[in-house]
């Protein structure tokens, strides 16, 4: 088995605590090999771009099921993600897929533009108001507007009414992208859970979503795939809040704000740049089913491997100073969003949200102070962003 030293790769890694810096060991990584065995965590990192792309590709030889994992054990609970389309191969992914994935084609998603236009404007006015109701210059961008938007747009789809949306901003707490502590995590989990069957059966009934409605009546689906699917749209679409702030964060670096302001095309291009700069989903995990060549080493069957697409969004090989963020390069190339069949379906939602968002918040102020040096992490080894980032506004 070809292996690469630990000691030549950086112990960061391995620590989900800092995390807010761009991913300088990315390119100490790439200088030593496209993959390595981490003995600790029991798993191959895979975070070259060739290396990764083969991996993701390959679904027969590298699988998403969690029974794949020799260590597995069967649940015996409700879940949310348990048995999403996330952790199916073909056939099974492609058939739990097909019962939304006309629903996220860009020319579908474009009815939300006017509620996504409307509720960032409410959230920045909220914002600038705050809770005594006096006019304030600063806010926090990630709780206040972009975490909250998002949850409302995901439930906006998902057909729930707008007397219930406040309510997931507290059940969803409990998750690794939402920009908060929680201790009870189990108890609004069940919340959710419990929500989410409710939807499934018919509750509450001025609920006329065509989303919904395709879900209720897809045949051949079990309760738990049903609820799956409502789950891996609200929680899979939560890192959109972290497309909405590093790209504030990022364009910071550049002085790029008058640039988006004035340029429609910049600012598209700005969150391109940003989903490979800095990617909100950082990893993704499968396990080999096969004896294969991965990078020049040799991965056996019931082998964990963590797809770092992030980590492939900085390969020197593909990318020209990838360490830099540039306003004006167009990475249509990169890995954000996934590659092969389990490419995000939300791609064009995120991109919706996000270029929306972004439109109203640079409209809206001439002036905009991102205090970066308080910013605090998500907390969470797969997603990367702020859990908070103030902003001054004027």
């Amino acid at each position: 088995m070809a292996t690469t030293p630990l000691d030549a790769f950086p112990p960061e890694l391995s620590d989900p605590t800092d995390q807010l810096r761009p991913a300088d060991f990315y390119s100490r990584m790439h200088e030593a090999a496209p993959i390595r065995w981490d003995d600790t965590r029991g798993c191959w990192d895979v975070f070259g771009y060739d290396a990764v792309q083969q991996v993701a590709a390959d679904y027969e030889r590298f699988s998403s099921r969690m029974d794949a994992n020799p260590d597995y054990l069967e649940s015996d609970g409700r879940s949310l993600l348990h048995d999403s389309m996330l952790h199916a191969d073909p056939s099974r992914h492609d058939e739990l897929r097909s019962v939304v994935n006309q629903l996220f084609r860009p020319s579908e998603l474009a009815t939300l533009q006017s509620f996504i236009h409307q509720r960032t404007d409410d959230l920045l006015n909220a914002a600038v108001t705050g809770e005594s109701g006096e006019a304030r210059a600063t806010f926090d961008l990630v709780p206040e507007v972009a975490y909250p938007l998002t949850v409302r747009t995901l439930t906006k789809l998902l057909g729930v009414p707008p007397t219930d949306r406040d309510a997931f901003l507290e059940w969803t707490k409990f998750t690794d992208t939402a920009p908060y502590e929680v201790d009870d995590a189990a108890t609004r989990l069940s919340s959710l859970l419990d929500y989410l069957d409710g939807l499934l059966d018919g509750r509450p009934q001025d609920s006329q979503e065509e989303f919904l409605s395709a879900v209720r009546s897809a045949a051949g689906l079990s309760r738990a795939e049903r609820r799956s699917i409502l789950s891996v749209i609200l929680l899979g679409g939560l890192s959109t809040t972290h497309l909405i702030d590093n790209s504030v964060w990022s364009l910071t670096e550049v002085d790029g704000f008058e640039t988006v302001r004035s340029d429609r095309d910049a600012l598209i291009g700005a969150i391109e740049e940003t989903l490979r700069y800095r990617s909100p989903v950082r990893a993704a995990s499968r396990y080999a089913t096969a004896t294969t060549d991965v990078g020049g080493a040799t991965v056996e069957p019931g082998d964990k491997l963590c797809l770092w697409f992030a980590a492939a969004n900085r390969d020197p090989t593909v990318f020209d100073t990838p360490g830099q963020f540039i306003l004006d390069r167009r990475p249509t190339d990169h890995l954000a969003f996934g590659h092969g069949t389990h490419f995000c379906l939300g791609a064009s939602l995120a991109r919706l949200i996000a270029r929306t968002a972004l439109d109203v918040f640079f409209e809206r102020f001439e002036e905009i102070t991102v205090h970066c040096d308080q910013a605090k992490p998500t907390g969470s080894m797969l997603v990367y962003g702020p859990s908070t980032l103030p902003v001054t506004v004027a």
